[in-house]
């Protein structure tokens, strides 16, 4: 069964401040928020049916990206007193008496050897001026991802930060008749899914490089536990380290130098690095308890990892070469699975508490937990790449059904703005790539 949503807010990190006679309307994303930024967008401007198309495709696209965020209340305008020119400008100025906060206007044009070019500007309506624009090419068959840097950029100019819908999504993908689990990569909205593995094995924990060109994750080989790295682009494999024991929980360091992970072997879990170009191996945990789901700060200066040493899992800290080890979680129940957020200001988590589950976010020097999600279960937390959104697993019995179903969830660090990932099939253990480059 799926429990309520647990609210804890200490704080929230939206808001809309809004000078409407001073200055531009702009989103601060560190404080309380009081409304959401509403844009209106226009019919991009077109002159065949396939340019049409693709705008209407398109603009489809960014209004539900950014109406996911739970920042924005984004609607189209379809008449035909606000028609568009080829240079994505309004052929008249009623636009300016428009009830709404924001304006998005656009134009799609066909180029030869099958190219489009998209051209975007954003208004400040309360200001009657353009605050920014450009223009895409893009081949025709990549107008989706020429939607999400379109909806990156206007994220970007209306926040501040980065965005985070150019991206994509590798998890775990399970069918049940017949019993399959198949590595899989998806855009961060659930559309282009693609399975990079055949179903007759087993797969855990899926991870990005930090240039998303390839991904580690655990199989089995031979009956025993090894974590392999794919080149997405090549297709090649390789296996990480050569160990006596079942080796678990990738992880790549933010330089994509170096590779986390865990072995198990006479009842220990202890912690490595292995470094990608000459295969060094050096452990950074030595105990007879279990230690493992190491995570790196983005400065690579830390490491957060999960411990039973203390009689029950815990969260630890330590430098990068395994000295200074301390604990810094101390609540009541069991907490796993850490990530560190890529802007280094929180560590997201897994606790096990009173046989719930939670998801939950620590700073590194352990004060300030809030929890965010509750679940019959809720795990694998990770971030999205400018650290404003988790994703997580979400597993539940359905009424009437035997079986549990997983699904991918989101969720902002208020805790309030959750949204479901549609996934093909059950899905497990998410991993979010950084943003996608050329």
């Amino acid at each position: 069964m799926l429990y309520r949503l647990f609210l804890l807010l200490l704080f929230t990190i939206l808001n809309v401040v809004p000078n409407k006679s001073h200055g531009e309307l702009k989103i601060d994303i560190t404080r309380g928020n009081t409304e959401n930024i509403s844009i209106i967008i226009l019919p991009f401007h077109f002159t065949t049916n396939l340019e049409n198309e693709i705008g209407k495709n398109i603009i489809k696209v960014i209004q539900n990206n950014l109406n996911n965020t739970g920042m924005f209340n984004v609607t189209t305008q379809h008449a035909s007193d606000f028609d568009i020119n080829s240079n994505a400008l309004p052929t008249s100025s009623l636009w300016k008496i428009l009830k709404k906060d924001m304006l998005i206007t656009g134009s799609v044009k066909e180029n030869e050897q099958d190219k489009i070019e998209v051209k975007f500007r954003i208004w400040d309506i309360t200001l009657g001026k353009e605050l920014s624009g450009q223009s895409l090419t893009f081949v025709i068959t990549s107008w989706r991802r020429a939607a999400h840097i379109v909806s990156d950029n206007i994220y970007h100019r209306l926040t501040g930060e980065e965005g985070y819908f150019n991206t994509k999504i590798v998890y775990i993908a399970e069918t049940l008749s017949p019993r399959t689990r198949k590595i899989a990569i998806m855009d961060q909205d659930g559309e282009n899914n693609i399975y990079l593995t055949s179903g007759y094995n087993f797969y855990s924990t899926p991870r990005f490089s930090p240039n998303a060109t390839a991904i580690a994750y655990m199989t089995y080989i031979k009956n025993k536990g090894k974590i392999v790295m794919k080149n997405l682009n090549t297709g090649s494999s390789v296996i990480l380290g050569n160990f006596n024991g079942i080796s678990s929980s990738p992880r790549f360091s933010p330089d994509g130098k170096s590779v986390l992970l865990s072995e198990s072997i006479n009842g220990q879990t202890n912690i490595y690095s292995i470094t990608l170009k000459d295969h060094k191996v050096y452990k950074l945990t030595n105990n007879k308890f279990i230690n493992t789901s190491a995570s790196y700060s983005p400065d690579k200066k830390f490491i957060v990892f999960n411990s039973d040493r203390n009689g029950s899992q815990q969260l630890y800290v330590m430098s990068a070469d395994g000295k200074n080890q301390r604990r810094i979680s101390f609540g009541k129940g069991r907490y796993a699975t850490p990530v560190w957020s890529p802007r280094g200001d929180w560590i997201a988590f897994t606790k096990i508490l009173s046989n719930n589950f939670y998801i939950g976010v620590i700073q590194p020097d352990g004060t300030g937990e809030r929890l965010l999600a509750k679940g019959y279960v809720v795990e694998s937390p990770t971030w999205s790449p400018n650290g404003r959104i988790i994703l997580f697993t979400q597993q539940e019995h359905p009424s009437g059904k035997a079986h549990l179903q997983s699904r991918l969830m989101s969720i902002d660090l208020t805790g309030i703005n959750k949204k479901v990932i549609n996934t093909p099939t059950n899905a497990y253990s998410p991993h979010w790539s950084p943003l996608i480059q050329d």
